[in-house]
């Protein structure tokens, strides 16, 4: 996917100069009173914010004041260890020109970086090596931890209704690089509970390869029927599925410009990745006019075989292809030559064959995904050990969508003249969650993640009504709410303005940060002993006393980062084997959300029923990030997005309200294009068209696409409803970002997620 960006580190520099403290303008980094004080010096700038891993890389976090110098201020705490960080000055990102101390990031830039000491010191100074050195004794007390995993796994809704074809890859690249076994690694560490949040509008799009592939999949040959998919299917699934299964000696503009042309090509991968793959790398410097058949047979490969976790491919892997745990062999290892480790190349050159049995392996891992999660499923009735959860829907932004005006940050908000609230459209993203959930795995979900955390008091009615017992947000949010003081060390009792309740649990986001943004550099053993050192030093004092540590973040995205352990395999299984040793000592325990409110007696976990729980006062409305919505509204481009949502929705009621005269005769034809409609509407309230609107977020390669696919939902709209005669404009949606979004560029900070949207 087009990536959901952060600027990562990579250790580079070693400068020490410790600074105790300092008060003249324009002075490096120093501590003050618990805090770090950060000043750049720009006269005309017009705002200035400071951004960094301690705030997830989101690019308005900390806003900084300019005094009558023209020096920028802003001051934060900042935990023990190393922080990278930069100024986002109208937009651009610019390094600390008063701190000498800087790595280069996974983009080739430079990020600064300070290290801050145990005894509350500023050192300017990058971490050395692997990262082994930047691994800290943090002590905790004697009591006990209970350790709240949570793993994210979604991707945008890449329908573009108007052709009836996902027109990206990302949601098949993670298939096979994340979902099946980040899941799967779990039968390895059978006493680690952990939840999963799969969201249904990725399951859906999953659901559609596999019934479309299976449809022309043979079991007995493992190979997909490519000339009969193509008759029913071309341009209807994936183009590069397409590609696959076409004979490269027939390609054509279209098949060649999928190769290397476009957003989204054969090329778009990290590039920790793509240097794994040596044959890869030169056919992306070689002159694509000088590429033989061979070289494109390669390369559409390539962008296949780079996206499997390379568990697929050194080995045989036995997929779990029944609720029971049955499993049948997978192999790809003939394909691929690897020695003591990376690099990989390939056996032999490959063939169409080989393209065709690398599609129907994909299609086989997809279609196992759903045996594979009803066969861990801990509410179901097999291993209990994973809780799967859910989130609304389309992925929306739910409270924006109950309310445009629901923000109190000040950056988070839409003009007056842009009204948008529909509680019926919030609702429904609910319950069809609820509804679908219920079909997939036979029982309805306990709890759901909101869209990147998004939460407010009106929306909490919306899930108690639908069931669920649980959400979760981040820390930040709990920190702006009231009564002051709260800790993310419990769920919280939270209650809408209509007396719905749900307990709330809140992310650690330091620890969730580590996992994301700061091990990616770091030796797989080390970086997980430094993981169990962070999590143990929030054990409370006593002996007798518990904590609730609550890690949540993507589990797909970052680990096409981890520059020593591709897919971050080793890194996972020593994590889990570390936590599976700290439960025998009895200093932690794993647990879900269900097991925390509800008990297992089987493992010594008390219950810690919805009653008895600190309340929440005042939920103060925000998300995840920044404890605002204000990626999602505000910025020109986005409140742009936001009318033209106000002014489609609003064409949508008056058919809803108005049934055109004459419909006597046609109600199942109404009926149908109504539903049809109200889909399409649906899918343009979710969040991720929204993310890359503004100058916040932003591809590497450009926003092109995720504006065409939103004014494609928004056009289906509108054709649904001048089929049943209203009369509806057929202008086009114009373009609704600025010209420099749509072109290639710096990557925008700040997401749960490296690459939440590739």
């Amino acid at each position: 996917m087009m990536v959901k960006s952060m600027r990562l580190f990579v250790p580079f520099l070693f400068v020490l100069v410790v600074i105790t403290g300092c008060s003249d303008p324009g002075q490096p980094p120093y501590a003050e009173n618990g805090e770090v004080h950060f000043s750049f010096y720009h006269q005309n700038a017009g705002e200035v914010f400071l951004s960094g891993d301690f705030a997830g890389w989101e690019p308005r976090a900390i806003p900084m004041e300019q005094d009558e110098a023209g020096v920028w201020h802003a001051a934060t705490s900042l935990s023990v260890g190393f922080h990278e960080y930069k100024f986002v000055v109208d937009g651009d990102w610019i390094p600390d020109p008063s701190n000498p101390a800087t790595t280069i990031n996974n983009y080739g830039e430079k990020n600064s970086v300070l290290f801050m000491n145990p005894v509350g010191e500023v050192e300017l100074r990058a971490p050395e090596g692997g990262g082994g050195d930047a691994m800290i004794d943090a002590p905790g007390g004697e009591g006990f931890v209970y350790l709240n995993i949570l793993w994210h796994q979604h991707q945008p809704y890449y329908m573009d209704a108007s052709k009836g074809q996902l027109v990206a890859p990302w949601v098949r690249t993670h298939t096979t690089k994340d979902y099946y076994d980040m899941t799967a690694m779990l039968r390895s560490h059978p006493d680690i509970h952990v939840t999963f949040n799969f969201t249904p509008v990725l399951l859906e799009q999953i659901q559609l390869y596999v019934d479309r592939l299976g449809e022309f999949y043979d079991p007995s040959t493992q190979r997909i029927d490519a000339d009969g998919f193509l008759r029913k299917y071309r341009g209807k699934t994936d183009p590069w599925i397409d590609l696959m299964l076409t004979p490269t000696g027939k390609f054509g503009p279209e098949e060649n410009a999928l190769l290397t042309e476009g957003e989204w090509n054969c090329f778009s991968i990290s590039r920790v990745i793509m240097e794994r793959w040596p044959e890869y790398l030169a056919l992306r410097d070689k002159d694509p006019a000088t590429y033989t058949e061979q070289d494109k047979r390669n390369l559409k490969c390539f962008f296949y075989l780079a996206n499997f976790d390379p568990e697929f491919y050194e080995k045989d892997f036995n997929l779990v292809v029944d609720k029971d745990g049955s499993t049948l062999n997978l192999t790809l290892h003939d394909l691929v030559k690897r020695t003591a480790g990376p690099p990989w190349t390939l056996s032999h050159p490959l063939t169409e064959d080989d393209a065709n049995r690398i599609v129907a392996t994909f299609y086989r891992i997809a279609a196992a995904l759903d045996p594979l999660n009803n066969h861990m499923d801990l509410r179901g009735s097999y291993r209990r050990q994973i809780e799967f959860i859910t989130t609304p829907y389309f992925h929306p932004i739910l409270p924006l969508i109950a309310n445009l005006h629901a923000g109190k940050s000040g950056t988070d908000a839409a003009p007056d003249s842009i009204q948008f609230a529909h509680e019926q459209d919030a609702r429904w993203h609910v319950n069809e969650a609820v509804r679908y959930y219920d079909d997939q795995f036979g029982h309805k979900p306990g709890g759901m993640w909101p869209a990147e955390g998004s939460v407010s008091a009106q929306v909490v009615d919306y899930f108690a009504d639908a069931g669920i017992e649980w959400i979760a947000t981040g820390d930040g949010v709990l920190q702006k709410s009231s009564p002051a003081g709260m800790k993310a060390t419990t769920p919280y009792r939270v209650t809408g303005p209509k007396g719905g309740e749900v307990a709330m649990f809140f992310r650690d986001t330091h620890l969730s940060d580590l996992i994301g943004f700061r091990y990616q550099r770091w030796e797989p053993e080390q970086a997980a002993e430094d993981l169990m050192r962070q999590i143990m030093s929030r054990a409370p004092a006593n002996v007798g006393d518990t904590t609730l540590v609550t890690v949540l973040l993507d589990g797909e995205n970052a680990w096409e980062w981890y520059e020593h352990d591709p897919d971050a395999i080793q890194f996972l299984h020593t994590v889990y084997k570390k936590l599976g040793e700290l439960q025998n000592q009895g200093r932690l325990m794993t647990t879900t959300p269900h097991e925390y409110l509800h008990g297992n007696p089987e493992r010594g976990i008390r219950p810690h029923p919805l009653d008895t729980l600190p309340t929440v006062d005042e939920l103060w409305p925000g998300s995840w990030i920044s404890a605002s919505y204000a990626t999602w509204v505000g910025e020109d481009e986005e409140n742009r997005g936001w009318a033209w949502l106000a002014k489609v929705r609003n064409e949508l009621q008056f058919a809803i309200d108005t049934p055109p005269p004459g419909r006597q005769g046609r109600m199942t034809q109404y009926h149908d294009q109504l539903k049809r409609a109200k889909r399409a509407m649906y899918a343009a309230e979710g969040s991720d068209w929204f993310w890359w609107y503004g100058s916040d977020q932003n591809t590497g390669s450009g926003d092109a696409m995720w504006d065409e696919l939103y004014r494609a939902h928004l056009g289906v709209v509108r054709s649904h409803i001048q089929a049943l005669g209203y009369p509806v404009s057929t202008t086009p949606i114009p373009v609704l970002i600025n010209p420099e979004s749509a072109q290639p560029g710096e990557q925008g900070g700040g997401a749960m997620q490296v690459g939440g949207d590739e």
